[in-house]
């Protein structure tokens, strides 16, 4: 899992990280549907992701399928505070 990845590459004197902020965009058109992610942390990491969706869903449901993920892979890094922003 991707939270299994960052925790290798994190220095072992880390402290964990207290607020996380998910920044999301989600797209579809006729070549599929996908949602790009970026977490940012207070210690000053940032990741960026891009989700590519297997299934049909509407414009709406991708965005709120990233949001979903981005909070799942929070929720794996130890998240204490999530601070969400959509431009939906």
């Amino acid at each position: 899992m991707f939270a299994d990845f960052l925790a290798e590459f994190t220095p072992p004197t880390a402290e964990p990280c207290l607020k996380w902020t998910v920044f999301t965009d989600g797209s579809f058109n006729t070549r599929g549907e996908g949602a790009g992610i970026i977490l940012e942390s207070t210690k000053g990491l940032a990741v960026e992701l891009f989700l590519r969706f297997e299934f049909s869903e509407t414009n709406n449901q991708v965005k709120y399928e990233a949001v979903i993920a981005g909070l799942n892979l929070t929720q794996d890094l130890g998240d204490r505070e999530v601070e969400v922003k959509t431009n939906s």
